[in-house]
């Protein structure tokens, strides 16, 4: 069947799906993240809640509708305030610098940006069923895909790479501002989806597509450069890990905890700024598989490397191999993810930091797993492994009710939610208890009077799948040992529950307390085609 997208509340494509033999229970997908089922359950909550009201739910629950509401109205009022703008070049010509380029590409005011507002308006028309802003967001859309310097595919101007024709200095890796660009696309992706193609032109989705393509393969080619060539693995694109060096050594890495196992190089390599990245190179390549588009002619079609084929189908096939790779040698036996490598950043910080950091990389994995669930692909939310690379290696060794068993995504959820529901005592630089001061619990002290994350819920929407009663206790702060949501959360650059780097118009109001309502899992309309011909070839051993 051809794979396309259905027109919101096109029940006429709904009936014809229904046909030619799709379950009658099936859910009718309209985007990445969203089923028509979804959808009006949302219409709902903006109504009554809950997440509608700060407070509806429990102490210090988030207002989620509220904001979303407060943002569309000053995008309604002002549509082109904030856009983002040309980062600042040293050499007028490219980018060769990544301090020159942090702040780059929004400057905010009050820290709610033109990308958040743009996303917000655009879901905001969703959820109420109205066309009110399309105008404007369209207009948005279409100005920032024709700049100059939004220009990933060409070679000549300010986007260039290390090994490009004039021998570029430029290889940002995985340093700034590489994951704050591609969580600003990742907010302009959806709001490209929460409008619907119908709401284009094909010319005007011609653009629109092209220019999410060319962003995503740039990108792609910064991430994968760095992770094909330079983690020392033998053939990393045919699953051939044996590695040239052995970086195991005395005293290798950093140690987690007091008394915890080292996060090497390779744990240290999946973070959560190559996880931004991937989020949105491999999601911008679902979307437009999707909506039945195959590149093959991409900027780096002709470069001769192996991870960089030019091809829409690869940048597909590689979000799924950064995901499966860093469940193998990210995801440590006793119970974190090599994020805890942060335990104490900046030195001199708090011990929980790498706690916040790893909420962040959890939740990209899951949503990338997750939107290639919702296509009825659940490998990645299935895959489990007991391989690694140093203390990675062996299956779930945390003394909980699934010792024993391969790691996976669930695995890493669970163990984020059990730090702050007190089912892990650890410590960092040392154990202090009973004070507790140094625990890692997600607040500092224990009290959190001066330091209190809430970034437990960047990744409830994987428990829509999961269904596991301790995540959903957890972060709806109902365990017996949770503490209420924190009334001023720390902060790290974007509106709270907004999802890792606030990439979401509100997480807990979409996805929140959603388990048993809804099956996206089991959608009709997007279902992802089997893969494209072409020459590479992936594979990871389970």
């Amino acid at each position: 069947m051809k794979f396309r997208y259905v027109t919101h509340l096109s029940w006429l494509i709904l009936a014809g799906f229904i046909a030619v033999g799709c379950p009658a229970l099936a859910q009718t997908r309209l985007g990445l993240h969203v089923t028509q089922e979804e959808l009006n359950i949302w219409r709902q909550r903006a109504q009554k809640g809950p997440y509608k009201s700060a407070g509806d739910v429990s102490p210090n629950s988030p207002g989620n509708w509220d904001r979303i509401v407060a943002n569309r109205n000053a995008f309604a009022a002002n549509p082109s305030n904030g856009r983002a703008v040309a980062p600042f070049l040293t050499n007028g010509q490219y980018v060769t610098s990544n301090g020159n380029t942090y702040s780059w590409p929004e400057p905010g005011d009050t820290n709610v940006h033109w990308s958040m507002r743009l996303r917000d308006a655009a879901f905001y028309d969703l959820v109420m069923g109205v066309t009110t802003d399309h105008a404007a967001i369209k207009q948005e859309l279409l100005w920032i895909s024709s700049q100059s310097f939004t220009n990933w595919a060409n070679p000549n101007g300010i986007w260039r790479t290390n090994d490009g024709p004039q021998g570029e200095v430029w290889q940002p890796g995985d340093s700034a501002p590489t994951f704050g660009i591609t969580s600003w696309l990742m907010r302009i992706l959806h709001a490209y989806d929460y409008m619907g193609r119908a709401a284009f032109t094909q010319s005007e989705l011609n653009q629109l597509d092209r220019w999410f393509f060319d962003a995503a393969e740039y990108w792609h080619y910064d991430l994968d450069s760095s992770l094909t060539r330079d983690m020392g693995f033998q053939d990393r694109l045919n699953g051939n890990y044996t590695l040239s060096f052995n970086p195991c050594g005395p005293g290798f890495g950093v140690q987690l905890w007091a008394g915890g196992p080292n996060a090497g190089q390779h744990a240290q390599a999946y973070n959560n700024r190559r996880g931004a990245i991937v989020r949105f190179t491999s999601l911008a390549a679902l979307y437009l598989t999707l909506a039945g588009r195959n590149y093959t002619d991409g900027r780096f079609a002709k470069s001769g490397v192996n991870f960089a084929n030019g091809t829409l189908s690869q940048l597909v096939q590689l979000g799924k191999l950064f995901v499966q790779e860093w469940v193998r040698f990210s995801v440590f036996p006793q119970g974190a993810v090599g994020d805890y490598e942060r335990r104490e950043d900046p030195p001199g910080g708090i011990p929980d930091n790498g706690w916040g950091y790893a909420g962040s990389t959890i939740a990209q994995m899951v949503y990338i797993a997750d939107a290639f669930a919702r296509t009825g692909d659940n490998s990645l939310y299935n895959y489990n492994t007991a391989l690694g690379i140093c203390h990675t290696v062996g299956t779930i060794n945390d003394g909980g009710s699934r010792q024993g068993q391969n790691r996976d995504i669930r695995f890493a959820v669970q163990a984020h939610m059990k730090y702050i529901t007190d089912q892990y005592a650890r410590y960092y630089p040392s154990n202090d208890s009973p004070t507790d001061a140094f625990r890692i619990d997600g607040r500092d002290p224990r009290n959190g009077s001066n330091w209190n994350d809430a970034r437990d819920h960047t990744m409830v929407m994987g428990n829509i799948f999961f269904k596991d009663a301790f995540i959903k206790q957890a972060y709806t702060r109902t365990h017996p040992n949770s503490i209420p949501y924190p009334s001023s959360p720390a902060y790290y650059g974007w509106p709270h529950y907004t999802g890792e780097m606030g990439i979401f118009p509100g997480v807990l109001f979409m996805f929140g307390q959603m388990e048993g309502l809804v099956d996206p899992y089991s959608a009709v309309g997007r279902e992802l085609p089997p893969a494209a011909p072409g020459n590479l070839s992936i594979s990871v051993s389970p």
